[in-house]
């Protein structure tokens, strides 16, 4: 089976820390009914050259970050990443004249409906906005390889982020429910069985809590899940 390339994307706020987390549809084909983070499979129009020119890191401080000889494929994961967490939770991580962009107009949400229904990608919406895309302040978490036993397999990059200021509001497509919610409380309601939570949430949930700053640097694992 093949194994295939994707991103998930931890968004934080603090004061106190909470992370957006949102629940997977029950006819999903892979984690159904799941709490998860915002994120996906490596799309084609990550790799784009011309999108990849919009982000502030080289292709080998990616490469060098990720561990992954190809530059291209290394921020391909980054800006899939970006894609998704806008797709599905509505919060944009980019910058417009060296300004992150913290508000969004309806015409934001009208190109997210298009990303939605895969009528143009990332760059399209770069390009009209003008866009630019801060990768450098994605902290990389972790790395997770999806078991062979499973129905789907997924080799799946984990990246931190703070939040931008506009609401986040999940797509209704691919899930049915979003919420901000603290890394402990989010604990509690899988380990008493209210919430689904695959172990690779459940593990990234807990590395959070293991630092006293949500953003410091720490070494990223490698683990195939269980």
């Amino acid at each position: 089976m093949k194994v295939r390339d994707a991103a998930t994307m931890l968004v934080l706020r603090e004061s106190p820390t909470q992370v957006y987390m949102v629940k997977r549809h029950s006819k999903s084909a892979f984690l159904a009914n799941a709490w998860v983070y915002p994120g996906g499979a490596l799309d084609p129009s990550d790799f784009d050259p011309q999108l990849q020119e919009r982000v502030d890191i080289s292709g080998e401080e990616a490469s060098e970050t990720l561990k992954i000889s190809d530059p291209n494929h290394a921020l391909a994961f980054f800006l899939a990443a970006i894609r998704e967490t806008f797709e599905e939770a509505g919060l944009l991580l980019a910058t417009r004249d060296g300004q992150r962009v913290e508000h969004l107009g309806v015409e934001f949400q009208e190109y997210r409906s298009g990303m939605q229904r895969a009528e143009h990608g990332l760059l399209t919406l770069a390009e009209a906005f003008d866009l630019e895309f801060p990768v450098s302040k994605m902290r990389y978490l972790d790395h997770w390889i999806t078991p062979e036993y499973a129905p789907r397999r997924f080799d799946t990059r984990f990246f931190v982020v703070e939040a931008p200021k506009h609401d986040a509001v999940h797509d209704e497509l691919e899930t049915v429910d979003g919420v901000w919610i603290s890394p402990e409380e989010a604990l509690r309601r899988g380990r008493s069985g209210e919430w689904f939570i695959a172990p690779p949430t459940e593990s990234t949930l807990e590395k959070l809590l293991s630092t006293s700053e949500p953003r410091q640097k720490r070494e990223p694992s490698s683990t195939i899940a269980e």
